[in-house]
C-alpha cells in the first residue's frame, strides 16, 4: 500500500495541471482579459498576479522551491532520454496505468476517484506517467539493474540525485537571461512558467488570497489617494514596529522575536518584509484610519469596542473533558460522567484542598494544569476560549467560582482572580486605529464593484 501512494506522489508530483469542471475562483463581477480581478473598474493585471504569487509561493513556507525543483527534474529525465534514445510507447503507458489502477483496487482504492478528488485530468496523469517510465528506463541503465529487479522509487531517486549534481540547476539571476528563474539540462525555466504551474496545481484558497491581497491594495491605494495620504518610509517603520510590540506581548510568544519568526516564515529582513504587497495594506489603512478618525471619533470607537480592551480577567480553569458520543478508548467521559466528576471533584474544597491544588491535580486543560490552572489574562472581546467563559464570569467578584457549566468541549470551573477596568483610551490607541481602519476597508470593500477570476492553465 505504501508503494502505491509513494508511486502516485512520483507521478503527480508537484505538476499536475488541474481543470476543476466549474472554476471556483470566479468573484463578483466579469473581469477583462489580461487581468484577474477589477475593482471600481480598475483590472489587476495578470503579470502582476504572477509576481505576487511567486514572491509568496518562493517564500520557506510557500510551494514555489519544491514545484520548481520537479520542473527541473522533468527537464533532466527529459534531455537524459533523448540522448539515450528512450521514448515510451502508448502502450507502455497504457499498462503502467492500468498496473497502478489494479493495485489501488486490491487496497479498496479507486484511481479515478483518487484523480478526480485531486481535481487532476486523465491526459496529465497520463504525461506523468510517461516521464516516470522514462525515468525508470534511465535508473536501470545507469544503475546496471538486471531485469529481474523491479526499479523502485529509491532506484529513480539516486538517478535523479545523480544526473542533477552532475548538471545542476542554475539559479544566479547575474548568469540567467531577464525573466527567467532557474537553467538546467540546457533548457531555461522561466519565471512565468513556474508561476503557470503553481496555477495549475495550488489549492483554490492559496490563489485566491493572492488575488485578494492585490485587490485589496488597489482598493486601499485609490481610498488613500482620495484623503489625499501619501506614506512615508516612516509610516512603514512604525507599522513594523506596532507589528513587532503586538506579536512580543503574546504569552504564547515569550522570548521570540518578531525579525527572527519574520526571517524563519517568510525568509526576510525587515527591509524586504515592509516591501510586501500584503504589509503596505496594513500602513495603508493605518494611515487612512488616522487620517478619518479624529479624537471625537476615536472615543466613539473606544466605547463601541471596549469589550476588546476590559475587563481584563485573570482566571484560574478546571476542565474535564467530555463526548456526546461514547469513546472506545474509554478515555473521554461522557458529558453525564464528566458532570458527576467534576462535582466530585469539588467537594474536595469543603476538606481545605485549594482551587489551585484542584486544577493542578485534575483539570485536562494541560497549558494550564502546570500553573495550577492560570490562564493568560483576556477580555470579553478578545479570547480564545468559549463564549460560555465570558457569560459565567459576567456576575462574578474577584475571589468567587463560578458552578460547573457546560461546553461543546466539555465541563468547567472557573475561579475568578482580578478583575481589572479597560486600560484608558490612550494606551490602546494604536491598536484601535487598526480596529476602525479595519472596520473603515470592509465597508468600502462591500460597497465596491469587484470582481475575481484565475484562469488556471
Amino acid at each position: 500500500m505504501r508503494r502505491i501512494v509513494l508511486l502516485i506522489a512520483l507521478i503527480l508530483g508537484s505538476s499536475v495541471a488541474q481543470t476543476p469542471p466549474t472554476n471556483p475562483l470566479r468573484i463578483g463581477r466579469d473581469v477583462p482579459e489580461g487581468a484577474i480581478g477589477i475593482v471600481r473598474g480598475k483590472p489587476v493585471p495578470i503579470a502582476l498576479f504572477i509576481d505576487e504569487l511567486l514572491a509568496v509561493q518562493l517564500q520557506p513556507e510557500g510551494e514555489g522551491s519544491a514545484t520548481l525543483t520537479v520542473m527541473e527534474q522533468d527537464r533532466v529525465v527529459a534531455k537524459a532520454a533523448t540522448a539515450s534514445g528512450f521514448t515510451v510507447e502508448d502502450a507502455e503507458v497504457d499498462a503502467r496505468i492500468e498496473s497502478i489502477a489494479t493495485q489501488m483496487k486490491a487496497a479498496g482504492l479507486s484511481l479515478e476517484e483518487n484523480l478526480k478528488s485531486r481535481g487532476v485530468e486523465m491526459p496529465a496523469f497520463r504525461s506523468r506517467t510517461r516521464t516516470l517510465v522514462l525515468l525508470e528506463k534511465l535508473a536501470r541503465k545507469e544503475l546496471k539493474l538486471p531485469p529481474e529487479i523491479v526499479v523502485e522509487n529509491h532506484h529513480s531517486a539516486l538517478w535523479l540525485k545523480q544526473a542533477l549534481s552532475q548538471d545542476p540547476p542554475q539559479h544566479d539571476k547575474t548568469q540567467l537571461p531577464p525573466g527567467a528563474i532557474s537553467r538546467v539540462a540546457g533548457v531555461v525555466i522561466t519565471r512565468e512558467e513556474l508561476a503557470r504551474e503553481l496555477m495549475a496545481t495550488l489549492p483554490a484558497q492559496d490563489l485566491l488570497r493572492t488575488a485578494e491581497t492585490l485587490v485589496q491594495l488597489s482598493l486601499a491605494e485609490e481610498l488613500a489617494a482620495a484623503a489625499a495620504i501619501e506614506l512615508t518610509p516612516a509610516d512603514s517603520e512604525a507599522e513594523w514596529l506596532r507589528h513587532a510590540r503586538d506579536f512580543e506581548s503574546k504569552p504564547e510568544y515569550k522570548g521570540v522575536a518578531w525579525a527572527d519568526l519574520v526571517k524563519q516564515r517568510f525568509g526576510q529582513d525587515q527591509a524586504a518584509f515592509m516591501a510586501m504587497r500584503a504589509f503596505r495594506v496594513r500602513v495603508l489603512l493605518s494611515a487612512l484610519s488616522r487620517k478619518q478618525h479624529d479624537d471625537k471619533a476615536l472615543a466613539e470607537g473606544y466605547e463601541k469596542h471596549r469589550a476588546l480592551y476590559g475587563p481584563v480577567y485573570e482566571v484560574r480553569h478546571l476542565y474535564l473533558r467530555a463526548t456526546a458520543k461514547p469513546d472506545p478508548a474509554g478515555k473521554v467521559l461522557s458529558f453525564e460522567d464528566a458532570e458527576v466528576r467534576m462535582k466530585s471533584v469539588l467537594t474536595q474544597l469543603d476538606r481545605g484542598v485549594t482551587f489551585h491544588e484542584l486544577a493542578s491535580l485534575h483539570s485536562e486543560d494541560l497549558q494550564s494544569r502546570a500553573r495550577g490552572g492560570l490562564l493568560d489574562s483576556f477580555t470579553p472581546g478578545k479570547n480564545r476560549f468559549p463564549p460560555e467563559f465570558v457569560t459565567a464570569l459576567e456576575p462574578l467578584e474577584a475571589g468567587a467560582m463560578t458552578p460547573p457549566f457546560k461546553s461543546a468541549a466539555g465541563w468547567h470551573v472557573l475561579r475568578l482572580e482580578k478583575k481589572s477596568p479597560p486600560p484608558a483610551l490612550e494606551t490602546v490607541k494604536e491598536d484601535l486605529y487598526n480596529v476602525l481602519g479595519r472596520e473603515l476597508f470592509r465597508r468600502e470593500w462591500m460597497a465596491a464593484d469587484i470582481g475575481i477570476d484565475i484562469r488556471r492553465p
